[in-house]
């Protein structure tokens, strides 16, 4: 994932969770905040402790960017979310973590249909 693409400070972590809208699945929940300013989409992903041990959490931090990656061409611009795991995600598949992320994201707007 670029770095233009990342949430890094707290003040935005704050505004997504107090403005946000919240879709939540199984796996995880996904916040999202427009923003009128941007062409381009930030994201993060947040895995507390809860998830599992670091090993766990690490690799799920990965295989979310992946998903985010390979949905970057579709994803539309002027948003930042955050996707926030849940414990049962440990055991969840890369399919399982990528159809539900991408079923939030379509219910969130943040996929473009095709043309």
């Amino acid at each position: 994932m670029k770095r233009r693409h990342r949430l890094r400070r707290s003040s935005e972590f704050a505004r997504l969770r107090k403005e946000g809208k919240r879709f939540a699945g199984r796996f995880l929940v996904l916040s999202v905040i427009e923003t009128a300013c941007e062409k381009e989409f930030q994201t993060a992903v947040i895995t507390g402790k809860r998830v599992g041990a670091a090993v766990v959490r690490n690799l799920l931090r990965r295989r979310l960017r992946c998903i985010v990656d390979r949905q970057t061409p579709l994803l539309a611009g002027g948003r930042r979310y955050v996707s926030i795991l849940r414990p049962a995600s440990a055991s969840a598949t890369f399919q399982e973590l990528e159809r539900e992320w991408v079923s939030l994201a379509r219910r969130a707007g943040l996929i473009r249909e095709s043309q």
